[in-house]
């Protein structure tokens, strides 16, 4: 979807300016002036982990000569907010000197499960 936010006659009000190959590399050209246009604030909240269990009551599984029965479902990187404009960024990996934070998508994992000791 980046090619949605580049500036053409059709897309005046684009957040990033006209696509122009190398401008930017020339120590001369009008791409090389510092500015702050594109600064974008890199606060993240990530729901990283979380368990949701039930353990069956005892009084309910000794009757079938169980000790203990438990299910549980269990969601790993479900969710993240951040204001940054893009979604092929992860907020976590951005360090500043080496990394620009383009990864593969986070893997959401979602497992269930049950636990019985006999």
């Amino acid at each position: 979807d980046f090619e949605k936010d580049i500036w053409t006659p059709e897309n005046p009000d684009a957040y990033l300016p006209l696509l122009r190959g190398y401008v930017a590399l020339n120590g001369n050209s009008e791409l090389s002036v510092n500015n702050d246009r594109y600064l974008q604030n890199a606060g993240y909240i990530r729901l990283k982990n979380v368990v949701i269990g039930y353990t069956i009551p005892s009084s309910l599984t000794d009757k079938i000569k169980l000790s203990k029965v438990r299910f549980y479902v269990s969601a790993e990187n479900i969710w993240t907010g951040t204001k940054l404009r893009t979604k092929y960024i992860d907020p976590e990996q951005l360090d500043g000197d080496y990394s620009n934070g383009r990864t593969y998508p986070m893997s959401k994992t979602v497992s269930v499960g049950l636990n019985v000791n006999f």
